[in-house]
């Protein structure tokens, strides 16, 4: 088994970056991390020109501070993945993930409260896995804590947790996460 890459979650110095991110970079690097987890770059609405560019931006930034990027937070369309492959690529990665369900074309906050929303939520992930394993990328789910609600009764089911409705996923995505108590 290989080592896992110790990665800092940009979002986890937020407003660092907000006031400068050069130097927010650079304090992570001499802080002795080599790689990061970039978030927010657009949404599966930006325009594909915009959303090189700032992957553009961030890479000359991270080149500055000779950071690495482990994944990425990416946002889903609900047809071409053209722009997050290419985000991928500018990066220098091949592991992408979406952070929050709103980032996925035709899905808000309310995607996995029932059990058709997430398994609708799970096909568009699917699909988009799919198209990411062709160009090489990866593709998961980061969970947050409002995803383990339970869900309304169904048929008699008493409710239950999200984390057993049974979702097929494809051989491009992981879905990963623990439940907090």
């Amino acid at each position: 088994m290989s080592p896992g890459i110790l990665a800092v979650q940009l979002y986890s110095v937020i407003e660092a970056l907000q006031a400068d991110r050069p130097g927010t970079l650079s304090r992570l690097a001499a802080l002795g991390f080599r790689h990061v987890v970039p978030f927010a770059l657009g949404l599966w609405s930006t325009p594909p020109d915009e959303l090189a560019s700032s992957a553009r931006a961030l890479r000359a930034d991270l080149d500055e501070a000779n950071l690495g990027v482990s994944a990425v937070h990416i946002a889903v369309s609900a047809d071409s993945q053209a722009s997050a492959i290419e985000t991928c690529r500018i990066l220098g990665m091949d592991t992408a993930f979406v952070p929050i369900p709103w980032l996925v074309d035709g899905f808000d906050v309310r995607a996995l409260e029932s059990h058709d929303g997430i398994r609708a939520f799970a096909g568009r992930l699917n699909a988009a896995a799919r198209e990411l394993a062709g160009a090489g990328i990866r593709l998961g789910y980061h969970n947050h804590h409002f995803e383990w609600a339970r869900l309304p009764e169904r048929r008699g089911d008493g409710g239950q947790d999200v984390r057993s409705v049974p979702v097929r996923s494809g051989p491009g995505l992981r879905v990963t996460g623990r439940r907090r108590t």
